[in-house]
């Protein structure tokens, strides 16, 4: 058998929250909001393996806007790319089959949880255009790396050149602030 050009070595749920909070009533209209975001890190010993963080937040909301379920969810997939593939050539198809193929997983794996739910409970992960998942969160991360840019450069250039020395109380220890890693989310609504 030919081996694939991209192989889902191993997937996992990393985290999953599911709430409920009434069963469905047919006469309210309902709204949906689904963000959708990830990570990839490669493997620098091994050009030819991707690890891929899928998160999921689903809100199903009634019209008065009271949620009627929650659904997040983290998914890791370990990938082999085939060296018949040019990764950076190639790097928006392999991203975009890595993401879909991660996504149908987490979809088959929230349902066969969900499944033996009473069917007012059962939950399917709604369908969502990659592509426009893709460039919603890459939009967000130049937007991002854009504002912490742009808030360096506000910095005065003599602070900038030497730090000031800080005073420390005996009594209240120094504050550690830590810069969160920005995630690419994209939202869908339905």
């Amino acid at each position: 058998m030919k081996t694939p050009i991209i192989f889902l070595e191993d997937f996992g749920l990393t985290d999953l929250e599911v709430h409920w909070y009434s069963p469905v009533d047919e006469e309210l209209t309902y709204s949906r909001e689904v963000n959708v975001g990830y990570e990839i890190a490669g493997n620098k010993k091994d050009p030819s393996k991707l690890k891929i963080k899928l998160f999921i937040n689903d809100q199903n909301k009634k019209e008065k806007g009271a949620v009627q379920s929650s659904v997040c969810a983290t998914a890791l997939g370990f990938f082999v790319i085939s060296d018949q593939l040019d990764i950076q050539k190639d790097a928006v198809k392999l991203i975009h089959s890595c993401l879909s193929m991660l996504y149908g997983a987490l979809r088959g794996a929230l349902g066969t949880i969900c499944g033996p739910f009473p069917p007012d409970f059962r939950y399917v992960l709604p369908t969502v255009d990659m592509t426009e998942v893709m460039k919603e969160v890459e939009m967000q991360r130049a937007k991002d790396k854009k504002s912490a840019t742009l808030t360096s450069d506000s910095v005065p250039s003599q602070e900038k050149k030497a730090p000031r020395k800080q005073v420390r109380s005996a009594e209240k220890p120094p504050s550690k602030k830590v810069k969160k890693a920005s995630k690419g989310t994209a939202t869908q609504s339905s």
